[in-house]
């Protein structure tokens, strides 16, 4: 492994690398069985941290924390501290589907109703190198709860090379982090739209909305359910900015 090179924002440490440098060591972490989990900070993500010290510990504790979303990119520049790569969850997972990763066994925990079944169904479907490990949803309930033996049996049953988790990015976070040393998945990674877009039951938004850092307002029209969350990080979108800011005056 190389040294990692990381610039800290808002009291959280974003990775340099490319979205085709992550895929990289998603491989390479596979291959060698070694943990490589995965957080993708998007501005909920930082919103979360500066409220949550529990939350934030989960990020630090990450072995790669990518930059996921335009207003995080933006905030990089206000805080004088730009950040080399914007990487989505979505971009992680589309890269692997066209191959970047290997021929990886994926497993799907959580989600609702039969969401993580049907997305490792469709990927056994698909034209890609990925293979569908399998899909577990727990039910609902506390992280002591999903901490189970038999939940944590049934995903290492599956054998896979990297488990996505869509629980929710505060309870996704916590479990991975109480159960790292249980799982015998080397990759691990919250991405709860992955699940939802590879399932079928929603759709990724259009590139050139995803390349100009839009995909918000697509995921706003798309999924009323995200719209609350929106407001409330937008709303504190300029606390964040006179917090970039002081990290400027700060340097």
């Amino acid at each position: 492994m190389t040294d990692r090179k990381t610039t800290e924002l808002l009291g959280i440490p974003f990775d340099h690398l490319s979205g085709e440098a992550i895929c990289e060591r998603i491989a390479e972490a596979a291959a060698r069985k070694d943990r490589l989990w995965i957080s993708t900070a998007n501005l909920d993500w930082v919103v979360l941290a500066r409220a949550n010290e529990d939350f934030r510990r989960t990020l630090m504790n990450s072995d790669l924390v990518t930059c996921d979303g335009a207003p995080v990119m933006i905030l990089s520049r206000l805080a004088g501290k730009p950040l080399p790569h914007r990487v989505t969850g979505v971009e992680i997972f589309e890269r692997l589907m066209a191959g970047e990763g290997g021929a990886l066994r994926i497993g799907f925990f959580g989600a609702e109703n039969d969401e993580a079944v049907r997305a490792s169904e469709a990927l056994n479907r698909s034209e890609t190198p990925l293979i569908g490990a399998g899909g577990y949803n727990p039910g609902h309930g506390s992280v002591d709860d999903l901490s189970a033996d038999r939940h944590i049996e049934a995903l290492n049953a599956m054998e896979a090379d990297m488990l996505v988790l869509a629980l929710g990015a505060v309870k996704a976070q916590a479990w991975i982090e109480r159960n790292l040393d249980r799982l015998n998945a080397p990759v691990l990674a919250h991405l709860g739209a992955v699940v939802r877009h590879v399932s079928g039951d929603t759709v990724p938004a259009p590139k050139i909305l995803s390349r100009t850092g839009f995909e918000w307002a697509y995921r706003a029209v798309k999924e009323p359910a995200v719209r609350s969350r929106y407001l409330s990080n937008f709303a504190a979108l300029p606390g964040l900015t006179l917090a970039a800011l002081g990290e400027r005056r700060d340097a």
